[in-house]
């Protein structure tokens, strides 16, 4: 074919570009092969389209509709809008509430400790939250915490009023006289609430010969293990 034709067809092919929606010939198309004019209808519809999604669907803070949201339409009465959901990690894998703190060695973690509060002349203890971890918002709060759990553990709670029932050195008693226990009734009660505690942590020892748990028992040469009262009685 000549030059001259082919040049002359240059013209009639470029200015041939069609529109993929009115099927109109157009100087330029947009990227989505549109002509200006189906391109801003487009626009208009999309936006519209966003309109009602929101209006059907969007909450605030659970679901959320940009006003450039990506529309799929395809041939159904409908179509999808890209949104926005909030998903809620609580009681998941990705709780961010489940991850575990480092322990905190002030109160061995437990959020409470109890302080001495008294002076030189006697003692007075209270239990006070830990200031460190703060697990607690008060020092009612970690006594209403530690009350809590000794009424979960009737036992635990059992030890505890008898170590309460007991009378404080120097504490008046119903007779109005200071109570002074003598060494040997202070070691008894200490040694039963020591068992009783062992018991409750499962770290008392039963004895070979008697079969009795005690807080603990002594080695013999022939591989035994017995209580203090076997051992002193001379059983090994």
């Amino acid at each position: 074919m000549p030059t001259c034709q082919l040049q002359l067809m240059r013209p009639r092919m470029i200015s041939s570009i069609l529109c993929s929606k009115c099927n109109q010939s157009a100087d330029a198309l947009t990227d989505g092969g549109l002509c200006p004019d189906c391109h801003s209808e487009a626009e208009e519809r999309e936006a519209e389209i966003i309109e009602l999604a929101k209006e059907q669907h969007e909450e605030e803070g659970l679901i959320e509709i940009d006003d450039t949201a990506v529309v799929s339409e395809g041939d159904d009465n409908g179509c999808y809008v890209a949104a926005w959901v909030w998903i809620d990690f609580a009681e998941t894998k990705s709780d961010l509430e489940n991850t575990p703190c480092p322990p905190c060695k002030a109160c061995d973690d437990k959020g409470w400790f109890v302080s001495d509060t008294g002076n030189d002349q006697e003692s007075h203890y209270e239990i006070q939250r830990c200031d460190a971890c703060e697990q607690y918002d008060s020092d009612i709060a970690a006594i209403e915490a530690v009350e809590k759990a000794a009424r979960s553990q009737p036992e635990l709670l059992e030890l505890v009023e008898e170590v309460a029932e007991i009378k404080h050195e120097g504490e008046p008693g119903e007779d109005g006289e200071r109570h002074e226990p003598t060494s040997e009734d202070a070691i008894t009660t200490l040694n039963q609430l020591i068992l009783k505690a062992r018991e409750l942590l499962g770290t008392a020892e039963k004895c070979a010969e008697c079969g009795e748990f005690v807080p603990y028992v002594i080695g013999c040469p022939d591989g035994a293990e017995i209580c203090q009262d076997c051992f002193d009685a001379g059983q090994h």
